[in-house]
């Protein structure tokens, strides 16, 4: 059998939620949910609790901002201008640098949830 999920207040998750997203919507949160070291439960019931994300400088959200990182490097080798990024690339290459700015002073940052605004100290 399999552990319970609880929750930081010790209680039983025991509730499904199921939802649809385009391809694109997707591609934008599974990149977000990397880059910040959460699971993707965790990370969307922070971002529906509008709480802040803590991201901790680790391997694993190393590794994930480097793979995205040269994403956008060979996206940028691809393009003649800024403008001709999908706001789907612009929004993910907002949340990865402000990640890695915050991480380059503190080795961990808070994220707003809602992406609106710089990165907390």
């Amino acid at each position: 059998m399999s552990k319970k999920n609880l929750d930081q207040q010790n209680r039983f998750r025991n509730k499904v939620i199921a939802f649809r997203v385009s391809d694109e919507e997707n591609e934008v949160l599974n990149a977000k949910v990397k880059m910040s070291g959460l699971n993707k439960q965790d990370y969307l019931i922070a971002c529906c609790n509008d709480k802040d994300i803590l991201v901790l400088g680790n391997p694993y959200v190393y590794k994930n901002l480097k793979n995205q990182l040269n994403v956008f490097i060979r996206r940028f080798k691809e393009i003649s201008a800024l403008n001709e990024l999908t706001l789907d690339e612009i929004i993910i290459l907002e949340n990865m640098l402000s990640i890695i700015i915050a991480l380059k002073e503190n080795k961990k940052t808070q994220i707003k949830s809602n992406n609106k605004g710089a990165p907390e100290k």
